[in-house]
């Protein structure tokens, strides 16, 4: 995921700005959906 990043940065096609933005906005969402997955568990284990 580094590299890609890099080489979008040095071909130009994005500013690193752009990159930083990106990753960041990918990782949040990545722990809302974990946090989400953890409730819909626990909620399906507690009825069962």
């Amino acid at each position: 995921m580094v590299t890609l990043a890099l080489s979008r940065i040095i071909v130009g096609a994005h500013f690193p700005s752009d990159i930083f933005s990106a990753i960041t906005i990918s990782i949040s969402w990545c722990f809302v959906c974990l946090i989400m997955l953890r409730q819909i568990l626990r909620i399906k284990t507690t009825y069962v």
